[in-house]
């Protein structure tokens, strides 16, 4: 039986998801939410086809990095697994956020909830700085998403390797700013 470690006590509620702490159970569900090809080109990690066993040794790395470089949450929405986001820390000691979630979902605002919820998580809990996040440059949805919650174009490396389309990709770069992101939510 394999332990899970999970240090980090918090979840977190919008209106409509609880984000809660990623654990090693959640590779079945997060498999099946994540795992399609239209989902995983817009991301750098998830590879097409992501198997259950691809999920669990994702998860295992960022069990072992949750509450000190890492804060993974998985989405739930009515009882359902939709997705998974997190902050985490670059080898640049800068954060950054990243999310996906189930093709099922998309339109319905749940991006920008999650996005908003973690940030704020960031600013308030972790007390971050300036919260950084890439985008595939075809992934208009995305870039919305991060308007949305607040997020400009700033200035970053100019491509990303995807592993579904197993190619560099130019990226946008996008910067939340906490006095910004503190402001605008009082």
């Amino acid at each position: 039986m394999e332990v899970e470690k999970t240090d980090m006590p918090h979840s977190l509620r919008t209106e409509r998801l609880l984000l809660r702490p990623a654990i090693l159970r959640d590779a079945k569900g997060l498999s099946a939410a994540l795992g399609h090809e239209v989902l995983t080109r817009q991301t750098g990690t998830l590879p097409f086809p992501l198997t259950e066993d691809k999920m669990r040794e994702k998860l295992r790395g960022m069990i072992a990095r949750q509450g000190e470089s890492e804060f993974g949450f998985v989405m739930m929405f009515c009882s359902e697994m939709i997705g998974h986001l997190g902050l985490g820390r670059r080898s640049s000691g800068d954060w950054d956020v990243a999310y996906a979630i189930t093709p099922a979902f998309w339109g319905r605002g749940l991006g920008t909830e999650a996005v908003q919820a973690v940030c704020r998580f960031g600013f308030q809990v972790l007390n971050l700085r300036a919260i950084q996040a890439d985008v595939f440059h075809d992934n208009a949805a995305s870039m919305r998403i991060l308007n949305k919650c607040g997020f400009r174009q700033s200035s970053g490396r100019a491509e990303a390797h995807c592993l579904t389309r197993g190619m560099n990709v130019p990226v946008v770069n996008f910067e939340l700013v906490r006095e910004g992101f503190l402001k605008d939510a009082a």
